[in-house]
């Protein structure tokens, strides 16, 4: 799964990114939007139902609420990001 936040300050997603890391998150990237907002996507290996998401869902957005940066969803990632 990859889950997506974006600000229009690029260093609070990178110290985002730094600290996901260390808890076995993997760095999928980050791009320029076209309102000009940095966009992070995170993603991690993991199996979910419905309801193991919305669970997931949650704290993924106090995830962003931590860093005060916004979260804008998840997708079903086709990168393996393991490697």
């Amino acid at each position: 799964y990859q889950f997506l936040y974006s600000d229009a300050q690029r260093t609070k997603l990178d110290k985002m990114a730094r600290g996901v890391q260390k808890l076995g998150w993997k760095n999928m990237g980050m791009e320029r939007n076209k309102k000009g907002y940095f966009v992070l996507s995170i993603a991690k290996v993991m199996r979910h139902n419905i309801q193991s998401i919305t669970i997931w869902e949650d704290s993924m957005r106090a995830l962003g609420n931590q860093y005060a940066v916004a979260y804008m969803g998840w997708d079903i990632s086709h990168k393996d990001p393991t490697k």
